[in-house]
């Protein structure tokens, strides 16, 4: 993994990690761009013993997190599998893309915080929360430091992650119902206002 040096980081006061948004409370996550951000709003003295070492893990992975789920985006995702040599690659389902064959989002009290992604290794969908993302981008951290890993240049997931940056589409068979819709969605309004 990764050496990371916590000393620097102060906790910031837990009442500031909320703030009131039309009578009810929504997470200052939304422009989080590090995990660090989003390390610096936490109620440390709420974790669990397992949510805290999660935590750690999730620290000593360098990288931006996606600024936003509205478009199919290639991401690193958290394996919580300490057999793993390296994040898995994935692709998030913008939410407009969203079907009945996917994980429902909307039963969880902050779906804002959470996407849907689809793994390009094994062809399945998951929730994941927005702290367990990293962008991919070969120009940046963390596929920098993977890149150095064995495996890590061939493995089909990472190759099929390169192509969709490539090209802006996934292999045919990783297409899902909607696919597309979120980016026929932007082209439309740049029309209506062009």
């Amino acid at each position: 993994m990764y050496d990371s040096d916590l000393s620097d980081i102060e906790l910031f006061d837990s009442d500031a990690s909320a703030e009131e948004d039309n009578g009810t409370e929504t997470l200052r996550l939304a422009s989080a761009q590090t995990i660090e951000d989003l390390f610096l709003q936490l109620n440390l003295d709420a974790l669990s013993a397992a949510d805290q070492r999660r935590w750690e893990q999730l620290l000593q992975v360098p990288g931006q997190i996606p600024a936003t789920f509205d478009c199919a985006s290639p991401v690193f995702v958290f394996p919580e599998d300490d057999d793993a040599p390296f994040w898995w690659p994935a692709i998030i389902v913008p939410h407009s893309e969203l079907d009945r064959c996917m994980p429902k989002i909307e039963s969880f009290d902050n779906p804002h915080e959470l996407c849907v992604v689809e793994y390009l290794e094994i062809l399945s969908f998951n929730i994941v929360r927005r702290e367990d993302l990293r962008v991919f981008n070969p120009t940046m951290e963390p596929y920098i430091s993977f890149s150095k890993r064995p495996g890590f240049i061939d493995d089909p997931a990472v190759r099929r992650g390169r192509e969709f940056l490539e090209t802006g589409k996934p292999p045919n068979k990783f297409k899902w119902s909607k696919w597309g819709k979120a980016s026929l969605m932007v082209w439309s309004i740049r029309l209506i206002f062009h």
